[in-house]
């Protein structure tokens, strides 16, 4: 159940608005690199996209909430590899 977002001239509520539009925002940066290169790994990414570590994690986990992602482990010499998908 998502929360109620209630508008009012409060600053703190204009505030939170302001920053579930940048997350939605944020994890369209996100989906838009995945869809154009294909797997990635989260450091390349999020350098990809240009976002600071709080908000993409934020983005990440609205991406993953809603089902949007895969995490695919692979092993490249003798270590394991972590890529991001699009589900």
């Amino acid at each position: 159940m998502r929360p109620k977002i209630i508008v009012s001239s409060n600053s703190f509520n204009l505030k939170l608005i302001m920053e579930i539009n940048n997350i939605g925002a944020n994890a369209g940066l996100i989906w838009n690199a995945l869809n154009a290169n294909g797997k990635m790994t989260e450091s390349k990414l999020k350098k990809e996209t240009g976002l600071g570590s709080a908000e993409f994690y934020t983005a990440l986990g609205w991406l993953a909430r809603e089902g949007k992602l895969n995490v695919i482990v692979e092993t490249r010499c003798g270590k394991d590899c972590e890529y991001l998908t699009l589900a």
